[in-house]
């Protein structure tokens, strides 16, 4: 079994879209579809923040999102103060890890 890279690229970040954050609200689960952009790693950092905290991997490698929005609905923009209220949010911090370490080296199975 041989595993190939699917594809590189020189940006220093990639997006993440569709990211499901499931809250359970008022007796019923609710689902938000965001898109969030991480920094890339290099193989040393991955290693490295493998001993963070989830909300440390967060912090140190989200760079920006689309279509987060408070409970009004209203859009939420990306800032430190922002980013702060994401990773305190359980369902919010769980999801954006999960894309975060699922996105990190595509491969694909070669036959």
């Amino acid at each position: 079994m041989a595993y190939v890279l699917i594809r590189s690229t020189d940006s220093q970040t990639f997006p993440v879209r569709n990211v499901a954050i499931d809250t359970f609200i008022n007796g019923a689960w609710h689902r938000d579809l965001v898109g969030l952009t991480f920094e890339r790693s290099t193989t040393e950092e991955l290693d490295e923040l493998k001993h963070l905290t989830p909300a440390e991997v967060i912090r140190r490698k989200l760079k920006g999102w689309i279509d987060v929005q408070d409970d009004q609905r209203t859009a939420v923009p990306f800032t430190p103060e922002n980013l702060e209220g994401f990773v305190s949010h359980p369902p919010a911090l769980a999801a954006a890890v999960r894309a975060f370490w699922d996105h990190q080296i595509k491969v694909e199975r070669k036959n």
